[in-house]
């Protein structure tokens, strides 16, 4: 499920064309939306043919990240993810680098549910702490059953 911000002109639903080896048409896609007047964040769904393990998603990941990304590096402070479903906790990744010109702070989840694997990215000012929780929140509230929770949010 897509949560879009109200009005946010990032707001956005992509589905990828199928490729030689890869996903069949209609099954990959993502949604982003903006959160407030910095961060954006990314959720993909993908069912890959004989699927990925989280492991390999998230080295797929971090791999993208650091081909497109400069300065990239691992954040050493702590923070928080939020996981209010009924799900295993997801695999995460806290970075900080720089894109198109703007020191961001960054999170990588990965989670498989059943055939399908979940991607999610949330980045932000380098400054705000808050982007992990925003970014987790999202990518949990996108997750397949999670009804309930969503509309407790709401």
């Amino acid at each position: 499920m897509c949560l879009f911000a109200p009005d946010d002109p990032l707001n956005l639903v992509v589905v990828y064309p199928s490729r030689p080896g890869g996903p069949a048409a209609g099954d990959d896609v993502s949604c982003r939306t903006g959160v407030g007047n910095s961060t954006f964040v990314t959720v993909y769904a993908t069912r890959y043919p004989g699927g990925r393990s989280q492991d390999d998603l998230m080295n797929q990941a971090v791999t993208e990240i650091i081909g497109v990304w400069t300065d990239v590096s691992p954040l050493e402070e702590q923070y928080r993810v939020t996981s209010p479903s009924g799900h295993p906790s997801p695999l995460v990744y806290g970075f900080v680098g720089s894109m198109q010109g703007s020191r961001l702070r960054s999170f990588i989840l990965v989670q498989n549910i059943g055939e399908w694997s979940f991607k999610g990215r949330a980045s932000g000012p380098v400054d705000d702490p808050d982007v992990s929780v925003i970014g987790s929140w999202t990518f949990d509230m996108s997750l397949p059953g999670n009804w309930d929770a969503r509309q407790m949010a709401q």
